[in-house]
């Protein structure tokens, strides 16, 4: 087995690291929800610019999103052969 180091802290240490970790999660929490608000915000602004032109030409729209999940699938499609390997039984 391998030695285990043990650190021995009191009771105001432990609460000081216990203060700074805290404070580390609630910046890195501000953090994502700031972005995730800016998100949010341009996806809104894009769906409102796109809204109109789907209302006016609703197969067209459609059109492209087809056109749009073929070109995308294509992309993440396998190349090559396709190995299965089969592990014999018994």
């Amino acid at each position: 087995m391998a030695n285990i180091e043990t650190t021995h802290m009191n009771g105001s240490e432990a609460a000081d690291v216990a203060a700074d970790v805290a404070n580390e999660a609630g910046d890195l929490i501000g953090r994502i929800s700031d972005r995730a608000a800016t998100t949010y915000a341009a996806a809104r602004d894009m769906a409102q610019q796109v809204d109109p032109f789907v209302k006016e030409r609703p197969y067209v729209a459609l059109g492209l999103a087809i056109l749009a999940g073929l070109i995308i699938g294509g992309l993440f499609l396998p190349r090559g052969p396709r190995v299965i390997y089969v592990k014999p039984g018994g």
